[in-house]
């Protein structure tokens, strides 16, 4: 993925492959058994790869279902592993830019569904708080209950 943006792509005709890829490994993802745990490794990894370029490159559209394939088709297992790679995404991101809000938010809102029922909801607004998921927070605090909170993170957006 490293060389993509080195490509004249004006007619959007290697993201169409790169689409294609991630359609047929999201259906390999599908139908490969579980105890091929090599080749399914593989496969999560490339379409993961193909999404935090798609990520980092500010959500260009070339991921295509990648996070949905990576979501529906990984066990528990993977998702933690998934979850550990995101993480390990979000950490280098340092900056305040809108540009790093951005991602913190792309990577967030992934982080959040691949832990979806995990979180207790202490855990999932910091989370939010950490990713600037405040809309999401706002949501969270107002289903709790904690309006007074909710207006407040509202209100400092």
């Amino acid at each position: 993925m490293r060389n993509v943006n080195s490509y004249q792509d004006d007619d959007g005709s290697l993201h169409g492959v790169i689409g294609t890829c991630v359609d047929e490994l999201g259906e390999c993802l599908q139908n490969v058994g579980q105890d091929d745990k090599a080749t399914r490794e593989k496969i999560i990894r490339t379409l993961f790869e193909i999404y935090r370029f798609d990520a980092d490159s500010g959500g260009i559209g070339i991921a295509g279902e990648a996070p949905g394939f990576l979501l529906e088709y990984t066990t528990d297992e993977g998702k933690e592993t998934i979850a550990g790679w995101v993480r390990g995404s979000l950490s280098k991101i340092t900056g305040t830019s809108w540009s790093d809000q951005f991602h913190r938010q792309g990577y967030g809102s992934f982080l959040l569904k691949l832990e979806a029922g995990k979180l207790d909801d202490e855990a999932y607004l910091r989370m939010c708080k950490e990713t600037d998921r405040i809309h999401d927070m706002v949501n969270r605090l107002l289903d709790l209950g904690r309006v007074d909170e909710a207006v407040k993170k509202q209100l400092s957006m």
